[in-house]
């Protein structure tokens, strides 16, 4: 799970501070961003779908291998918290193996 640190940053900021957090995590757990399973994006506002889709394929790149399966949706989350990501990866060991 990842979110933004700055509750008070507007909604383009706080994707930005997610997507680092989620890059931190995927790090800290043996993962990477190609190796992402699953994505659930809880949006306090759908409106900001959009805005959240072009930093989220900035970041996750060109090639839709690396595209996890992705649901977005609108929900409440804790007061000034605009996003919320939630996702599944594997291992980068576990990826590997059942490429081969």
């Amino acid at each position: 799970m990842a979110n933004a640190t700055d509750f008070s940053a507007g909604f383009e900021e706080q994707v930005r501070q997610s997507l680092q957090m989620l890059e931190a995590h995927l790090q800290e757990a043996g993962s990477a961003r190609t190796h992402l399973l699953s994505l659930q994006v809880i949006l306090t506002d759908i409106a900001n779908r959009d805005a959240f889709d072009l930093q989220w394929q900035a970041w996750i790149g060109p090639h839709p291998e690396h595209w996890p399966q992705r649901a977005c949706f609108q929900s409440g989350l804790a007061p000034g918290l605009l996003i919320e990501l939630v996702v599944v990866a594997a291992p980068v060991s576990a990826r590997q193996k059942l490429g081969s």
